[in-house]
């Protein structure tokens, strides 16, 4: 298993990326394809593809800002779930660094949002209550409310004003563009 960053819509394991990253997250939880081919090669976004037998098993997007990882996606394929892929990536990834990692999540209102969050929680992310809201990844989309896990501690109201102020503007700056 290897981990490879895309900074291109042409590479030839994008297609398999971006289908995987198609049916893992609902529309208003994922850009338009226009929109990734232009934040792809942002110097502060890693669109990584795990690959396994040559083929695309996982997608973890990420973004690297000087005080906070913020993973946006992480999405194994079908076949692949249920035998630890995702902790061993997730493992690999917070080893690689001491800067804390934020990622959202979906409320717990159904058992597989609660399953997601319990995932998380074995990796030692912390849910944190804190309101958020992610802005819409498509024009026209409405925000969405989610929670904040973090990883290694919860994270402070302060933390969460910097996320909100200084990365959420860059992360979703296809907001801005409309």
């Amino acid at each position: 298993m290897k981990r490879i960053r895309l900074t291109t819509t042409q590479d030839p394991y994008f297609d398999s990326a971006w289908s995987l990253y198609q049916q893992a997250f609902p529309e208003a939880e994922r850009r338009l394809l226009e929109t990734q081919a232009m934040v792809i090669n942002h110097e502060r976004f890693h669109c990584d593809v795990i690959i396994l037998d040559s083929k695309v098993v996982s997608i973890l997007f990420w973004w690297n800002f000087d005080q906070l990882r913020f993973v946006e996606h992480l999405a194994t394929s079908p076949a692949q779930r249920g035998k630890g892929l995702g902790a061993q990536i997730l493992n690999q990834f917070l080893a690689e660094s001491d800067i804390p990692v934020i990622l959202e999540v979906e409320k717990p209102e159904e058992e597989l949002q609660q399953r997601r969050i319990n995932f998380y929680q074995r990796l030692h992310f912390q849910l944190n209550t804190h309101f958020h809201q992610q802005p819409p990844y498509q024009p026209g989309g409405e925000p969405l409310e989610l929670l904040l896990m973090s990883y290694p501690s919860s994270l402070t109201e302060e933390a969460v004003r910097f996320f909100h102020k200084e990365c959420q503007p860059i992360i979703h700056f296809n907001v801005l563009m409309d």
